[in-house]
């Protein structure tokens, strides 16, 4: 793929005119059959009641950290998931494959972490017993494929995805765009989105993000260190680019 903008040079009445054309607009909208800006009602009409929901709130651990949180999904949220200051972000801290036993989600008391913008009328997400509920501004419904793998979607305070992530080795529902699906290597990402935003890295994987341009970054792990990285993860997000 090669649709880098340049520009092109017209010589009238001996003025030399450039005229620079607008990039092409190739961003990713979706994974899975669902949009960014989808309803919460168009995800359960092809992927029915979630497995789990969580509240996402941004305090201490909202960086990321590697390791999976304590009594939570099991998924390992990758280092820096926010990115550089000044570059376009997840909408919140994407979840890794590197998961333990799939297990519900510990609620966050509230008051623990704030919510960007001060709460919202988001969903609320409550764990077993009686710790009470949490207002977010963003939830995570989660739905388990097995060992590890999911299809998540990320919804804000009016019901719309902004963030969508398929994790696993095999599924033939995330696909982007450009074909690159779980199982993809480095070197057909690259040949496919070229120059990335940045890299969070990992001990044994890493995230590489596409976001300014694309919407779109992936995760590479692998089974041990003589098998090649290979995608595990891609995440389509709005970013910074939500309304």
């Amino acid at each position: 793929m090669k649709d880098w903008v340049r520009s092109a040079v017209f010589v009238v009445g001996g003025l030399a005119l450039a005229v620079t054309p607008l990039a092409k607009a190739d961003a990713e909208a979706g994974l899975g059959g669902i949009k960014l800006y989808d309803s919460g009602m168009d995800v359960v009409k092809k992927f029915g009641s979630p497995s789990d929901i969580e509240a996402i709130t941004f305090g201490r651990q909202s960086g990321g950290g590697g390791g999976a949180r304590p009594g939570g999904s099991g998924f390992a949220r990758p280092p820096g998931g926010s990115g550089p200051t000044g570059a376009v972000a997840f909408v919140a801290p994407p979840l890794s494959l590197r998961a333990a036993s799939p297990q519900r989600p510990t609620p966050t008391v509230s008051g623990a972490g704030p919510s960007p913008g001060g709460g919202g009328g988001g969903g609320s997400a409550a764990g077993g017993g009686t710790a009470g509920a949490t207002e977010s501004q963003y939830v995570r419904w989660i739905y388990q494929r097995g060992a590890g793998s999911s299809f998540n979607f990320v919804l804000n305070k009016h019901n719309k995805v902004v963030q969508i992530e398929a994790l696993g080795i095999v599924n033939r529902q995330a696909k982007t765009n450009q074909g690159i699906t779980l199982g993809s290597t480095l070197a057909q990402v690259i040949e496919k989105y070229e120059d990335p935003d940045g890299y969070d890295i990992g001990t044994d994987y890493f995230m590489v993000r596409f976001l300014q341009r694309f919407n779109v970054a992936f995760q590479f792990t692998r089974e041990h260190s003589r098998a090649p990285y290979r995608v595990t993860s891609i995440v389509v997000s709005a970013g910074s680019r939500q309304p």
